[in-house]
C-alpha cells in the first residue's frame, strides 16, 4: 500500500466515526437548539 491511500483509508475512518458520534448526540444538538432558539423567540410556553 501507498502512504497516501494508507491516509485515505485512516481519514475515512476518522470520518466516520466522528458522523457516529454526531449522528447519536444529533438528538441532544435539536433539543439544545431548539431550546435556545425558543429562549431567543421567547417562546418559553412551548418548553
Amino acid at each position: 500500500m501507498l502512504p497516501n491511500q494508507i491516509i485515505n483509508l485512516n481519514t475515512i475512518k476518522l470520518c466516520g466515526s466522528l458522523f457516529r458520534m454526531f449522528y447519536r448526540l444529533s438528538p441532544l444538538i435539536n433539543k439544545i437548539m431548539e431550546s435556545s432558539y425558543g429562549l431567543k423567540k421567547g417562546n418559553i410556553s412551548d418548553v
